[in-house]
């Protein structure tokens, strides 16, 4: 599924299945991950959603870190990808491919 319209020399990386932690809950959706961004877009029980949840550059990206995410304060589950953008924003991911999805974002 192409999240991202990619631009001259952009190539794709990595797509894979996924969740997005916001506040309490957790969204299930899908990743694009090229040489110079990522996507997120939510599923819904008619397929995708039209439009990108989450999308930045990654030269943006400040820092990647392992966490547990799991639902409010019980965080078990050691599937999770903490992203700090240089603005300050925060994204939560959760995917059981987690090192290679650090690596595709840049992280180690």
């Amino acid at each position: 599924m192409e999240l991202l319209q990619l631009r001259e020399n952009e190539k794709t990386v990595l797509e894979l299945s996924g969740d997005l932690w916001e506040g309490l809950g957790q969204g299930s959706g899908v990743f694009q991950i090229t040489d110079q961004r990522c996507a997120f877009r939510y599923k819904t029980l008619l397929g995708a959603a039209e439009q990108n949840a989450v999308e930045f550059e990654l030269s943006d990206v400040a820092q990647i870190k392992k966490c547990n995410i799991g639902p409010g304060f019980i965080k078990f589950i050691p599937t999770g990808i903490k992203v700090t953008l240089k603005d300050g924003k925060k994204h939560v991911f959760s995917v059981t491919k987690r090192e290679k999805m650090m690596q595709a974002l840049g992280g180690n």
